[in-house]
């Protein structure tokens, strides 16, 4: 009796840690298709009882909430540099998309407790800034060219 007891504990033994291999599986095949590996290993494979995963579920809200403000704030951009005299408007929303960014990344770091920026999230988050430094320039170049075709020449 004691011997089949030992086997039954064995076997469970054994189907459990196949599914935990199973799992692990399936999160990295899962996961390798996302845009952020490494975030979501860290969410699938996280306890759903700790803290630590209610604060990445946030963190993942809270930064996504930042890039569509940043997207609004590009389109924005984009109908005020149409407008007559709103270049300086632009160049303001061009600059506030790239603070969402910003935003995003100080986010992991200031939770409690404090998460890792993923690697890609942060890769994806300097092109952006990149991109938005060069259309800010170029928006400032407009700008300075709009100014002195006015005859403002004196300012610069």
């Amino acid at each position: 009796m004691a011997l089949s007891v030992i086997y039954l504990i064995s076997i469970f033994s054994l189907v459990f840690i196949v599914q935990l291999r199973d799992a692990e599986s399936m999160i990295t095949s899962t996961c390798k298709f996302t845009a952020s590996v490494d975030l979501c290993t860290q969410i699938l494979n996280a306890d759903p009882s700790r803290e630590e995963t209610d604060t990445a579920v946030r963190i993942v809200t809270e930064c996504s909430t930042l890039y569509v403000n940043a997207k609004v704030k590009l389109e924005t951009s984009i109908r005020d540099m149409y407008s007559d005299d709103s270049l300086g408007n632009t160049q303001s929303e061009v600059n506030a998309a790239a603070s969402c960014a910003e935003s995003c990344e100080r986010s992991f770091s200031t939770a409690t407790p404090a998460l890792a920026y993923p690697d890609e999230l942060a890769r994806r988050k300097n092109s952006f800034e990149d991109i938005c430094g060069v259309t800010y320039d170029i928006v400032g170049m407009l700008l300075v060219d709009d100014l002195q075709s006015q005859g403002n020449s004196d300012l610069f």
